[in-house]
């Protein structure tokens, strides 16, 4: 996803798939100048890469859009990834387990906006309705904390009161190590088991520098 085909030069020879001539012709030919076929291939791809980077901008640019009811945008050439990414979540719903999935691709090509599409058609209730049980969805963007225990705080802080009925308000994550923290918010997603919750980290590479503490709060939801 995201990658981009090369585009051909007057120099690099190009076989079609009914090439009957032999390298020397096709190098001849080349040396000329583009050959018309060269030409037209040329363009095409060029064309196609033009395509695939105003999809991924539309993709990318459309967000926000996502969360209304009434025009909900239509997401471009990433059926594949929303198929995996509904089958992820409905496989797990059944189970009633906790999972993680990871998301990836580079930078502009509409993973979150992906991700928000299909998470609006559950909450939404047009998918699978009959396996939503008090679905909620928490989303957050790593960068907006300065390391992982102020991640984990913000999460005390906003969803305890609905899943565990704690007040975390007063929460300093100056008074626990990253194993408290981790267990706390662990604890707290293991509450109204009968609910399916839905944690969105956007930006996960911000916690690079914190990489242990992460480690330590996902493997505490996980197990």
């Amino acid at each position: 996803m995201g990658e981009h085909t090369n585009k051909p030069t007057s120099h690099q020879p190009q076989f079609s798939s009914d090439e009957t001539g032999s390298a020397a012709e096709v190098h001849t030919a080349a040396s000329k100048g583009p050959t018309p076929t060269t030409e037209v291939y040329g363009k095409r791809e060029l064309i196609l890469e033009m395509l695939s980077l105003l999809i991924d901008e539309f993709n990318c640019n459309h967000q926000a859009d996502l969360t209304d009811p009434d025009g909900r945008v239509v997401i471009y050439e990433r059926e594949k990834e929303m198929k995996t990414i509904k089958a992820f979540i409905n496989e797990n719903m059944k189970k009633a387990k906790p999972a993680l999935l990871y998301l990836c691709g580079h930078p502009g090509t509409g993973k979150t906006s992906t991700l928000n599409y299909v998470l609006s058609g559950f909450t939404s209730g047009n998918i699978e309705a009959n396996l939503i049980r008090k679905l909620s969805v928490s989303m957050y963007n790593a960068m907006s904390f300065k390391d992982v225990k102020s991640f984990c705080c913000q999460l005390l802080i906003d969803l305890s009161p609905k899943l565990s009925g704690q007040d975390c308000k007063g929460i300093k994550k100056s008074e626990f190590d990253d194993d408290e923290l981790a267990n706390k918010v662990a604890k707290m997603y293991s509450s109204k088991p009968g609910d399916t919750k839905i944690l969105v980290i956007d930006e996960i590479d911000a916690f690079e520098t914190n990489q242990q503490a992460f480690l330590t709060l996902t493997k505490a939801i996980l197990t």
